[in-house]
């Protein structure tokens, strides 16, 4: 599985941003992570953060990366929300949604450049695809990771959703859940065919 390496998560530095967002803003947000079944060490190991509109950030962020205005100095995040990274069967962030706190419309949205820009950054894969999330059906601590399976007979949960659902079902079950956007797992064979 080949990842878009101009585009990478990794690469740009999205730990970076979680980084530098001020966890003081951001206690209503996490108290809701709470109230949904994750501790603080779960949220810390995904890297679930709180959102302000239009998050300013303190260390300006490479804008080759979805979701950074031109600048690097501020996400492009119409409302409050919270920011859920996505990650890869190997534990890396490949993808960045953004929840939303509104009671109508998508709450959901994949972090893009501004439409403006001729070359507009967005969340896909090298290979066109949105992000899946893997996420194994473990105790979910840095501690616990477990090596990539190279093969594997035990059961799998899809899921509806990329980031918190399926986090929550595989905290919840034990057992590794992949989660794609609105449920369309068939949208992703690549990634899903590695599993």
């Amino acid at each position: 599985l080949k990842l878009r390496k101009e585009k990478s998560f990794q690469k740009h530095g999205t730990r970076k941003i979680i980084e530098d967002l001020d966890y003081s803003l951001i206690k209503k947000t996490r108290q809701s992570l709470i109230d949904r079944g994750l501790t603080d060490e779960q949220i810390d190991f995904i890297g679930y953060c709180g959102l302000s509109k239009w998050q300013k950030l303190n260390t300006p962020i490479d804008d080759g990366m979805p979701g950074i205005k031109v600048g690097g100095k501020s996400l492009l995040n119409h409302s409050d929300g919270i920011f859920c990274p996505i990650l890869n069967f190997n534990y890396q962030i490949i993808g960045v949604q953004i929840r939303y706190n509104l009671d109508k419309g998508g709450k959901y949205q994949w972090l893009a450049g501004e439409r403006s820009r001729k070359h507009r950054p967005t969340s896909h894969l090298q290979n066109g695809e949105l992000p899946i999330g893997f996420y194994y059906g473990h105790t979910w601590t840095p501690q616990a990771l477990i090596p990539l399976p190279q093969e594997t007979t035990n059961p799998v949960i899809l899921s509806e959703g990329t980031s918190i659902k399926p986090y929550l079902i595989s905290i919840r079950t034990g057992i590794t859940t992949i989660g794609a956007s609105g449920g369309s797992h068939y949208n992703s064979p690549p990634s899903y065919s590695f599993w």
